[in-house]
C-alpha cells in the first residue's frame, strides 16, 4: 500500500490518487484517509496510533478535507472523553432521505411493490416537505411544522400522515444503526409525540348481508375477473399473491397449492385446495389453452402475470368499485371466525406471523386443519349461494327503493 503524508487537500488527494497512492496521512492530525477499491471514494479514519484504534468517522470526497480538518478538534475531544467518534455524513434531510431511498431500492428482501411505495413516498412527500432542513439542528419543531401539521392542513387522512413519519423515521433509524449520523433526533419520537388521537379501523365495505351476493356472482366464475376474485374469495389471499399465481404451483396429487416466499408479504404459503376448488381450476387450464399457453394462472396480454393497476381494475369490474380486494380478504377473516374457524387457524389461512406462544401450540403439520377449516368454508359459501338460488318466499322489503 503506497503512503503519502503532506498538509492534505482535495487537489492533493486527487493529484496523488492517479500517481497511485491510496493511503494519505496528514502529520498536523490523526488522520488517515484510507482510498477505496474504485479510487474514487475513500474513508477517513481518526487513528490513535499508540492504542492502534482506528475510528472511521467519514467519507471522502462526501467530507472535503477542509470539512473534515474543521471537525478534528471536536473528533478528538470526543475521544479522550470516551464518547463515540461519528460525524454526519449529510447536511441536510434531504440528502439523507436520498442515501436511505438508494438503500432501500438495491435491498432485493423487499418487494419490488414495497421499494416503488417507499421511493413514490420519499420523493413526493418527504423529500419536497423536509429536505432542506438542516440535519445538524433538526427536531421534533421542524418535523411537526414541516411534515405532520402541513400534511393535516392539507386534509391528508391521519393514518396516510402516521405512515409518512414512520417512513422518515425508519430512515432515521437506520441512519444511525450505520452510523452515518452523530445523533437521531427522532430516536425517541412516536407519532404520538405530535398526535394523540387514535386512528380509527378502515371501515369493512363487506359485511354477511355481502354473502349472498358474493356466493352467487363468484362460485361460477365466467370470466378471468371473476375468477381472481372467486380464488381471493375461497382463499383469503392477497391481490398481489393472488396475479401472480402460476399453474405449476399446483399439486394434483395433493390437492394443494404452493405460494412461493417471493410473491408473499411473509413466508411460504401452502393452501389445500377443496375438491371444488380444484375442478374449477382444472376447467379454468382448460378454456385458458384455447386462448393462450402461459404458465401464470392470470397472464398479462403480452407476457407475465397480470400488473397489480390491471387486477384491481378486474376487483373493480366484479365489484362496480364498491369493495377492493383488501375488503375481500377482510371478510373472509370476520366470516371464518363466525362459522367457527379457530383464530390461529384463521390467522394461517391468511399467512400471517404468529406470535411466540401460537408457534408453541402449534408443532405439527398445519394442512389438514387448514384443509378442514378451507372445506368448511367453502361448503358455507354453497349452502348460502343454493338458500338463494331456492328460495321462494319474499325478500326483504326495501323502504329505500324509489319504486
Amino acid at each position: 500500500m503506497s503512503h503519502y503524508r503532506a498538509n492534505l487537500t482535495d487537489n492533493l488527494i486527487k493529484q496523488q490518487v492517479s500517481a497511485g497512492f491510496n493511503r494519505f496521512r496528514d502529520p498536523r492530525y490523526p488522520l488517515v484517509l484510507r482510498m477505496h477499491a474504485s479510487r474514487k471514494t475513500g474513508s477517513w479514519f481518526l487513528v490513535d496510533f499508540k492504542s492502534d484504534n482506528w475510528h472511521k468517522v467519514g467519507t471522502w470526497p462526501v467530507f472535503s478535507c477542509k470539512k473534515m480538518l474543521e471537525l478534528v478538534p471536536d473528533l478528538m475531544a470526543k475521544h479522550q472523553l470516551d464518547l463515540p467518534v461519528i460525524t454526519n455524513q449529510f447536511e441536510t434531510v434531504s440528502e439523507l432521505l436520498a442515501w436511505f431511498s438508494s438503500r432501500q431500492e438495491a435491498d432485493k428482501t423487499i418487494s419490488e411493490k414495497r421499494r416503488i411505495n417507499i421511493k413514490s413516498t420519499i420523493e413526493t412527500h418527504l423529500i419536497p416537505k423536509l429536505g432542506q432542513c438542516e440535519l445538524a439542528t433538526f427536531s421534533n419543531v421542524e418535523c411537526e411544522n414541516h411534515l405532520i401539521w402541513p400534511m393535516q392542513n392539507d386534509d391528508y387522512a391521519l393514518s396516510s400522515i402516521r405512515h409518512h413519519f414512520q417512513l422518515l423515521k425508519r430512515a432515521f433509524d437506520q441512519a444511525e444503526k450505520t452510523e452515518l449520523i452523530e445523533r437521531n433526533p427522532l430516536k425517541d419520537t412516536t407519532f404520538k409525540s405530535f398526535i394523540q388521537t387514535a386512528i380509527k379501523p378502515k371501515k369493512a365495505r363487506l359485511s354477511i348481508g355481502n354473502e349472498p351476493e358474493l356466493a352467487l356472482s363468484l362460485l361460477k366464475p365466467n370470466t378471468m375477473a371473476e375468477m381472481m376474485c372467486w380464488f381471493m374469495l375461497l382463499h383469503g389471499t392477497r391481490i398481489g399473491e393472488t396475479r401472480q399465481l402460476k399453474w405449476e404451483f399446483i399439486d394434483t396429487n395433493h390437492n394443494l397449492i404452493t405460494l412461493p416466499e417471493e410473491i408473499t408479504k411473509t413466508t411460504e404459503h401452502v393452501i389445500p385446495l377443496t375438491d371444488h376448488a380444484l375442478k374449477t381450476l382444472i376447467d379454468w387450464h382448460k378454456r385458458s389453452l384455447k386462448t393462450n399457453r402461459s404458465k401464470y394462472i392470470f397472464p398479462a396480454k403480452k407476457r407475465g402475470p397480470i400488473s397489480e393497476s390491471d387486477a384491481s381494475k378486474l376487483v373493480n369490474q366484479v365489484s362496480n368499485k364498491k369493495w377492493s380486494a383488501h375488503d375481500l380478504r377482510k371478510f373472509c377473516r370476520g366470516r371464518w371466525l363466525i362459522i367457527g374457524i379457530d383464530s390461529v387457524v384463521a390467522e394461517l389461512l391468511l399467512n400471517h406471523k404468529l406470535t411466540d406462544l401460537q408457534q408453541t401450540y402449534l408443532q405439527e403439520d398445519p394442512t389438514p386443519i387448514k384443509r378442514e377449516a378451507l372445506a368448511r368454508w367453502a361448503d358455507h359459501l354453497h349452502a348460502v349461494k343454493t338458500q338463494y338460488e331456492t328460495k321462494t318466499e319474499a325478500r326483504s322489503y326495501d323502504f329505500n327503493a324509489l319504486n
